[in-house]
């Protein structure tokens, strides 16, 4: 199937920096739209759960009354609420979400701010509630660098006044709107309205970072009075004012960890049953393993839940303490499906684990060691520190490894492929982020993570966010051994990346780096080798060189021919690009024979309604339409159209493709009038679908203006190119030929001259 490459333009804005490809003095080449077979409805990326955790909240909050009063006093500014972890940030603005929910007519949305693809998923959901188009989801989960202009254009129109929350913003450069930039310097996702309040928490209270717009609240401990009360709420029963006072002391009055040890001293049966117990169990360690180094108040902190899971363990739950340890080497404040926990394999009989794991699940939500939200369990950043400062002295590789199992039996049956489970793929790229981050020293990622790693990377790279894939990979591949065939596989997903961003060369100097090595390893003909060889015929056909790329196709067919079975769908991806490739050099006759012959092939295999069928369809059509028999290929461009409409839906870029060579074929055959209406009508979608920078989307109007000229409308005509030759100047830069093109097309209007019909090469 090759990279698919203008059929990005389906899954993200991304693209609008990567050039297609020119040809010729007015001639553009345009691939056909190629992506894997989708579900209907596909393309649009997926969003999460942006409702605010207030079921989380105290029935009471206690204190906190002059930081109440100054989120009341708002001003206009962006809130920053920052502080050390277990501060209570997150309560606060969650208390204010509550508040906001209240009052009639106004919105609240909680986006995760705790790694990039929660972040990205979150500003889906909202820009989706209001009313975005596919294409600006696209670039927000792409991160385009104007997409937090996109955003707060959204936030601006909102019908009601909102409260927007960042939580767990301990990076704040994910807030900023390019590299090198400040997520305060008014250019990033944090800003002030006047038409809702934007609501920050984070570590860094650094009033540089969260500039002049923002105002940083800086959330410190509890007054001693306000933490004695909470501990004597939580467990009246476990002494006097003035111990509740010591402990409090004890535990530097730190919100999280009055809470933990609350709760822990108001159960049943603690084996530390007052305030007083529990103060000398911290000073003199009792049996714990101390925790060196920090703030005083955090190793405190860290202490306090060690004393509940000891308890645990003790009152005949020992899969407690390595549960927590297991969620702790995945990315905190992320949320893990409770569901994928059963996978977790506990030193217990098989036909207890399922019952051991809920049972774990409850303890660690009642002591509040970890919040169950939303069908999904998340560790606060503090408790992970804990757990991971404690692996080096407890079976950490075993811990480690069955973390791995955790999230790699959450994809197992899953398809990278279908756009159906990009979010589920997507999900889990900071888990595994974070699996790198805490894997012992000394050990190799493992096959199983690094196909996890590749299977995620592929559905990053399809739903939009190539260059978060490229990351992915290149993590995982940093800590990989020796090559075999799994870390060949994840570096092949890695160029694939680097190619999806337009980095031709580069991709194809890589892929025969790792073609060389791999053959070595794997055998030249290896279906993984035969994918990667496929593969750099098609960049090696990006860089414009059909005949080498034509070479290399017709080798990968003859291999593919010897070792797969008849008719498999890889030997007839390849045939296709034989095909095409023909016809990228003018051998149009030639071309036609062998997309008939794919064509009679693949309906046998895979039937009539298979969108690869349509594939090859639509291109066979593109070559009878470049022989000058345009109303043959009119009557089969609009066969294909009915039935892409009614097999991916009518607007997928497949799709809007069709509706793109039926518009460009009555521009051949002399219907101006005909053509121009298409493309006013196409590119209105385009621009709503792909975006309005997208190279598909100014092919399009390039074409709408030649057909404005013909009409003789010269002067629309001249102000359009002028349009297309600015934008492409911006994406793909003064020299890049479709620029060059649109210049010329401008100064043969200029000249008295239309333009001609633009002939589509591919």
């Amino acid at each position: 199937m090759g990279f698919g490459w203008d059929a990005l333009g389906a899954v993200a804005g991304v693209v609008a920096a990567v050039p297609v490809l020119g040809i010729g003095l007015r001639g553009v080449l345009r691939r056909p739209a190629r992506l894997p077979p989708p579900d209907p409805g596909p393309g649009r990326p997926g969003g999460t759960s942006v409702a605010p955790p207030t079921g989380a909240l105290p029935r009471r909050l206690l204190g906190r009354a002059a930081e109440r009063r100054a989120l009341r006093r708002r001003g206009g500014a962006v809130i920053v609420l920052a502080g050390m972890g277990g501060q209570g940030k997150t309560t606060l603005a969650a208390d204010l979400a509550g508040r906001w929910q209240r009052r009639r007519r106004r919105d609240v949305w909680w986006v995760s701010a705790a790694d990039e693809t929660t972040l990205r998923a979150g500003l889906v959901t909202v820009a989706r509630r209001l009313g975005a188009s596919p294409a600006t989801e696209r670039a927000l989960a792409g991160g385009d660098p104007d997409a937090p202009d996109l955003f707060w254009a959204l936030l601006d129109r909102a019908p009601r006044r909102w409260l927007l929350v960042f939580d767990n913003a301990d990076v704040p450069s994910l807030l900023a709107a390019r590299p090198g930039a400040g997520p305060g310097d008014g250019t990033g996702l944090p800003r002030a309205s006047r038409r809702g309040l934007t609501v920050v928490t984070t570590r860094d209270d650094s009033a540089e970072t969260w500039g002049r717009h923002a105002r940083v609240l800086r959330i410190g401990s509890l007054d001693e009075d306000d933490a004695v009360r909470l501990l004597r709420e939580l467990a009246p029963r476990a002494g006097s004012d003035d111990e509740a006072r010591a402990l409090a002391r004890r535990l530097g009055r730190l919100p999280l960890a009055l809470q933990l040890a609350g709760r822990y001293l108001g159960s049943p049966a603690p084996r530390w049953s007052t305030f007083a117990a529990y103060r000398r169990a911290l000073d003199d360690g009792a049996g714990l393993t101390r925790l060196s180094g920090g703030d005083d108040r955090r190793s405190a902190a860290m202490w306090t839940w060690e004393i509940t899971l000891d308890h645990l363990a003790s009152s005949g739950f020992p899969e407690v303490r390595p549960l927590l340890r297991i969620l702790s080497c995945c990315a905190a404040a992320t949320p893990v499906p409770r569901s994928a926990l059963f996978a977790v394999r506990l030193d217990v009989p098989p036909d207890e684990a399922d019952r051991r794991v809920e049972r774990g699940v409850e303890l660690l939500r009642r002591y509040g060691l970890i919040e169950v939200r939303d069908a999904a369990v998340l560790v606060h950043p503090l408790v992970a520190d804990a757990g991971r400062a404690h692996l080096p002295g407890e079976d950490w590789a075993g811990i480690w490894r069955a973390a791995v199992g955790l999230i790699v039996r959450t994809l197992d049956g899953l398809d990278p492929l279908s756009p159906a489970d990009w979010a589920r793929h997507v999900a889990m790229e900071p888990h595994l982020h974070a699996l790198v981050a805490t894997m012992p020293a000394g050990l190799d990622a493992p096959g199983d993570l690094m196909e996890t790693a590749r299977a995620t990377g592929e559905a990053l790279r399809l739903s939009g966010a190539p260059a978060q894939a490229e990351r992915l990979c290149a993590v995982v591949l940093g800590r990989a051994g020796d090559l075999d065939a799994a870390l060949f596989r994840l570096e092949h997903e890695r160029l694939r990346a680097v190619g999806f961003q337009g980095r031709w060369a580069e991709s194809r100097d890589a892929a025969r780096t790792l073609l060389r090595d791999g053959t070595r390893l794997l055998g030249r003909e290896h279906p993984d080798v035969l994918a990667l060889r496929h593969d750099l015929a098609w960049v090696t056909a990006m860089l414009r060189d059909f005949a080498e790329a034509e070479r290399q196709f017709r080798a990968v067919l003859a291999d593919r021919v010897r070792r797969l079975p008849p008719g498999h769908p890889d030997t007839l991806r390849t045939w296709n690009e034989v095909a095409w490739v023909a016809g990228c050099q003018g051998r149009w006759t030639e071309a036609e024979q062998v997309y008939r012959e794919v064509l009679r092939e693949r309906r046998r295999v895979l039937g009539d309604r298979d969108p690869e069928v349509l594939i090859t369809e639509h291109e066979l059509a593109w070559a009878i339409a470049n022989q000058d028999r345009f109303a043959e290929a009119e009557r089969t461009h609009r066969a294909v159209l009915e039935r892409r409409r009614e097999i991916i839906g009518p607007e997928h870029p497949r799709t809007l493709g069709s509706r793109h060579e039926l518009a460009w074929l009555a521009l051949r055959q002399g219907r101006p009038r005909d053509a121009e209406a298409q493309y006013r009508d196409l590119l209105a979608d385009l621009r709503r679908v792909l975006g309005e920078r997208h190279p598909d989307t100014l092919v399009a109007a390039y074409e709408r203006a030649v057909a404005l000229a013909a009409r003789g409308r010269r002067r629309e005509a001249l102000a359009a190119l002028a349009e297309v030759a600015a934008a492409r100047e911006r994406a793909f830069g003064a020299d890049h030929p479709d620029t060059r093109a649109t210049l010329r097309a401008i100064g043969d209007l200029r000249d008295g001259r239309d333009p001609d019909p633009p002939r589509h090469l591919s």
